[in-house]
């Protein structure tokens, strides 16, 4: 039987930040995909010029229904950071969905969006389920006044699901549940990121994909400094291309200037946009501090394109001689490692056919309504 389910998130595509969030769209299509009723419940906080100001607006988005509750504030950052100053306003909204029928309550990211979820299922005695995928839980769990309130919601919540085993192994030491704890990655559409033949090597092209942000872990900067140094030392010809925005860009431009690098920064880019550069692309470059399932690394191997990643964890079961390398975050390894891309042969087609069905929609999907069911059965 098909599940009802009320899908919780503080994260979502919108007009201001097309990006945010767009993993937990994906997730939400990969179960109506499966037969799953879902609708979302975006708790959308921003900055207004009032002290409160909530405002419901609903839409379909990619043939979801989606609730916008907009919670505007002058003080919205303290909002975002202590919830419990609008608990009675998410209470009292509940009240108004009491009689929706839904079966169970899943938020994605125990903060803030795990604590509503939480709340919102205990008002509909509805199980909850938590999918956790935000890198600095652990940190959170730790450092933050409501940490001891997270620990709660994850060792009462009815399953919880991490995006990837890294992430379950950060968290597991704050779990003391017996309830199901799965691991379920996130969805990628086959059907956008998929092989097409690549354009000659006489430029190699090299892409990069993030939200550019100057407090963000991801490390564009290194990866300047690297060509840089090839131009100085070992000059060949390339291309490279930022995809995504941020407030890091403008320091990146300028940057690029001052060193004459061939440098595109591209600015936000829709998956099918991403994936025809990927597919132009001989190399995708991911530089980062950490990384809790790393989706557009998978993006980029279904393209067949190979990949230089980071030397962290989460990257090591992903990348191996005939995809990719993995690479030690300092300027002149990003540069040795770039500058073996020039002789390097990949077989394309075989990474792209090696990564040609993981994650599909499909298979997600399935993966989380078993877990549903699971939950369910004795109800």
């Amino acid at each position: 039987m098909n599940k009802n389910i009320l899908i919780v998130t503080c994260w979502f595509p919108n007009k201001e930040n097309p990006q945010q969030g767009s993993f937990i769209l994906d997730h939400v299509k990969s179960l109506t995909v499966t037969g799953a009723q879902c609708q979302v419940l975006y708790f959308h906080i921003i900055k207004g010029n009032k002290k409160l100001k909530l405002k419901e607006y609903r839409y379909i988005k990619e043939g979801i229904a989606v609730k916008e509750i907009v919670i505007s504030s002058i003080f919205w950052k303290f909002i975002y950071q202590w919830p419990l100053l609008i608990k009675s306003h998410i209470l009292q909204y509940t009240q108004k969905i009491k009689n929706e029928n839904f079966d169970i309550v899943h938020s994605h990211a125990i903060f803030p969006a795990g604590f509503f979820g939480f709340w919102i299922a205990k008002v509909l005695q509805k199980p909850f389920v938590l999918t956790e995928h935000w890198s600095r839980a652990s940190s959170f769990l730790r450092k933050h006044p409501l940490g001891q309130q997270g620990k709660k919601i994850y060792n009462n919540a009815n399953a919880l699901i991490f995006v990837s085993p890294f992430l379950k192994n950060k968290i597991s030491p704050y779990l003391n549940t017996n309830k199901p704890i799965f691991i379920i990655p996130n969805p990628i559409n086959g059907d956008v990121f998929n092989f097409h033949k690549k354009p000659p090597k006489d430029i190699i092209r090299y892409t990069l994909i993030a939200g550019w942000k100057k407090r963000s872990p991801k490390r564009g900067d290194i990866i300047l400094e690297a060509f840089h140094k090839i131009m100085e030392e070992s000059p060949f010809d390339f291309q490279i291309n930022f995809i995504g925005d941020g407030d890091a860009i403008d320091d990146y431009k300028k940057k690029a200037a001052e060193y004459n690098l061939p440098v595109c920064f591209c600015g936000f880019k829709n998956k099918k946009q991403v994936s025809e550069h990927l597919q132009k692309s001989h190399f995708f470059i991911h530089p980062t501090e950490f990384e809790t399932f790393g989706i557009v690394i998978y993006e980029a191997l279904k393209t067949g394109t190979p990949v230089l990643a980071s030397n962290i964890e989460v990257f090591k079961e992903i990348i191996s001689d005939y995809n990719g390398k993995l690479v030690n975050n300092t300027s002149e390894d990003w540069k040795n490692a770039i500058l073996l891309t020039k002789d390097n042969f990949y077989d394309y087609k075989k990474i792209a056919k090696a990564f040609s069905s993981a994650y599909s929609p499909f298979e997600i999907g399935h993966q989380t309504n078993q877990v549903y069911n699971l939950i369910t059965e004795h109800d």
